[in-house]
């Protein structure tokens, strides 16, 4: 008879479902190799390359916020497949709430204006500047925050909160006091920006 050694030198290809692209909610995202029998599967989600000693892969992994996943696959001849990557972005909804100490202010009183910055989710929202050009007519007068950074800037009145991440359902706080100096109309309208997918923020 013959013998016929065959040795396999083909790496195997993995792929991912559903694929990377921008969500509105959380995804589980189901990897596969096109030689199933003896391919191990590894991944990472914190954008490092994957090797032999990340996290195996044992069934679907759940995303719920902005991820980027990289996989690859080693099979039983310790071929390894090349690295795949998808971006997956899981909607966030950023809202802001404005809530005034006095609601009429006479000139001379000092007003604190409670920011409460939502957000709604279900993904985090990454690096969410909020900022806020004070009206004339106001002054500074203090502000704090429970999460994050705040800045005023009394050149160009301007003041800035930053939050490196919000995750959905959490609600940081700014408290801003000015004192009002001036009769008029104020209009309170602070612009937030954010990382990632976040398609209502205009609305809000």
């Amino acid at each position: 008879g013959y013998t016929f050694t065959f040795n396999d030198v083909t790496a195997p290809t993995v792929t991912a479902n559903p694929v990377g692209g921008n969500y509105d909610t959380a995804q589980s995202v189901v990897i596969t190799a096109n030689d199933e029998s003896a391919t191990t599967i590894y991944y990472t989600t914190d954008g490092t390359e994957p090797t032999s000693s990340s996290t195996q892969y044992t069934g679907p992994i759940n995303i719920g916020t902005t991820t980027t996943l990289k996989f690859m696959a080693i099979d039983a001849a310790g071929n390894q497949g090349t690295t795949q990557t998808e971006t997956y972005n899981i909607k966030s909804d950023i809202y802001v709430q404005i809530t005034p100490s006095i609601t009429n202010p006479q000139v001379g009183d000092q007003v604190t204006y409670t920011f409460k910055l939502g957000n709604n989710g279900p993904g985090d929202a990454h690096n969410v500047t909020f900022t806020y050009v004070l009206p004339e007519g106001v002054e500074y007068a203090g502000a704090n925050v429970d999460r994050g950074t705040v800045n005023y800037d009394p050149t160009t009145r301007t003041l800035t909160w930053t939050i490196e991440n919000v995750p959905g359902g959490t609600d940081p706080y700014l408290w801003l006091n000015l004192n009002i100096l001036n009769a008029g109309t104020f209009n309170i309208q602070p612009t937030v920006t954010v990382d990632g997918y976040n398609p209502g923020l205009i609305n809000n």
